[in-house]
């Protein structure tokens, strides 16, 4: 496909985390159970693009099998899960954001063909003009975790990898496997845009204050949203994780960097 803005790298985060279960001391039984699970919530929600121009995990394209299982639970209809078969960009597109996003970017390609404003056969460039434009509006997660002028190699947020669209179970895991104190997810991306968003403009003279001194320290600031945002799981003394709480607030943390905004955003903590 054509290389834009840098080229599509995806955060995939299914293949990380089933890699974390084939690494866990489960049984093998238990690794094949979380595997399929993991592979069924990636078909459902889909991961979370990070875009740029060298930043990013690189794609690691699913198994023949895996990349079935997905489509299976997909139901994408023939066209488009020949497309997904075919067309590296748009299985890209696919694994990392779920079937929902990817079928909206398609009936409106399909609009585009039948109103003539489109050629048939496109479908790629077409997806890959959508990708530069959403981000190039820099109102998102992907945008605020530091895809603009970044030097490779720098730390990047894991919001949009660790922090979104999560269950109560995956969260549970992520506290059994990685050892974390506490874990926690916006229910969506749309909630988490909305939250990101009016942090920033709450906080912006906070932030242009920051950005003007000489401080190298992250900037970190809580948010009350005043509704339920998300869902956040602690852990007891002995590390087990314990049921899942609705939460209201975000803590938000940012870094100074050399992009256009001056900062990206690496990580949230949701409280409640």
């Amino acid at each position: 496909g054509t290389n834009v803005a840098g080229g599509i790298l995806i955060a995939n985060q299914y293949v990380e985390a089933i890699d974390k279960v084939n690494r866990s001391p489960l049984t093998a039984e238990q690794k094949a159970a979380a595997t399929r699970d993991i592979l069924t919530q990636a078909a459902a929600t889909g991961g979370l693009m990070i875009l740029g121009t060298g930043l990013g995990r690189k794609f690691v394209a699913p198994n023949k099998s895996e990349l079935n299982l997905l489509l299976k639970n997909a139901n994408l209809g023939n066209d488009l899960e020949q497309l997904v078969k075919n067309d590296l960009t748009v299985q890209k597109f696919f694994v990392a954001h779920g079937k929902d996003e990817l079928n909206g970017i398609y009936n409106d390609y399909l609009l585009g063909v039948k109103t003539g404003k489109l050629k048939a056969g496109s479908f790629e460039q077409y997806l890959e003009l959508r990708v530069v434009k959403q981000v190039s509006g820099r109102r998102n997660l992907d945008s605020h975790e530091g895809m603009s002028g970044v030097q490779e190699g720098k730390q990047i947020g894991h919001t949009t990898l660790k922090h979104v669209g999560k269950s109560e179970r995956w969260l549970q895991d992520r506290i059994r496997l990685e050892g974390v104190e506490s874990a926690s997810s916006f229910y969506n991306k749309s909630v988490g845009n909305r939250t990101v968003g009016r942090f920033v403009k709450e906080n912006k003279n906070a932030i242009q204050q920051w950005l003007k001194s000489k401080k190298t320290d992250p900037f970190k600031a809580v948010i009350d949203m005043k509704e339920d945002i998300g869902l956040v799981v602690n852990s007891n003394k002995k590390g087990t994780p314990l049921a899942a709480e609705k939460a209201t607030k975000a803590e938000i943390v940012l870094v100074k960097d050399n992009s256009e905004h001056g900062w990206h955003l690496v990580t949230v903590k949701l409280q409640k």
